[in-house]
């Protein structure tokens, strides 16, 4: 099985930040859009082993935000599912437009279908909150008021 998908940025289009978590996030009132800027990304299965493949060489495999989802989603399931990803990076890395969240969310929902692990919405962003605090909103899909550390959701209309 093999699945490629364009993995969005976003743009937070007002941003306030409150006070300070005990866990060192912030929270805060934003409005997250999505916006026409993507990486692009192919997932195929392996058999036991994540595989990270990209055209930017300053992504370390083991320490970024893909390997880490699909960690995740390994140990959650107890069993040896491996995936090979390739990832070619438009998003700029660092630059607040979440593409390291956008990827993140882009593996945990994939990897969650190809190996069958039916986890829900609401499962799938507890996962991607322990990885990063924009995960959610990606794995929310739609452009949105935020508040708490940004991952309590207000639809937003476009």
């Amino acid at each position: 099985m093999k699945v490629s998908i364009s993995s969005p940025a976003k743009i937070n289009l007002h941003l306030k930040i409150l006070d300070k978590n005990s866990d060192g996030y912030h929270n805060l009132d934003t409005s997250f859009q999505f916006i026409d800027l993507y990486d692009f990304m192919t997932f195929e299965q392996a058999k036991d082993d994540i595989l990270i493949d990209t055209n930017n060489s300053s992504l370390n495999a083991k320490e970024n935000t893909i390997y880490k989802a699909a960690v995740s989603l390994q140990e959650l399931s107890k069993k040896n599912y491996g995936a090979k990803i390739t990832i070619k990076k438009n998003i700029p890395i660092g630059a607040g437009l979440g593409g390291g969240s956008s990827n993140a969310a882009s593996t945990i929902m994939v990897l969650n279908k190809m190996w069958g692990l039916n986890l829900n919405q609401d499962q799938m962003m507890n996962i991607g909150r322990t990885i990063g605090a924009d995960v959610p909103f990606f794995i929310n899909c739609k452009n949105a008021f935020a508040s708490g550390i940004g991952d309590i959701f207000q639809e937003k209309k476009s």
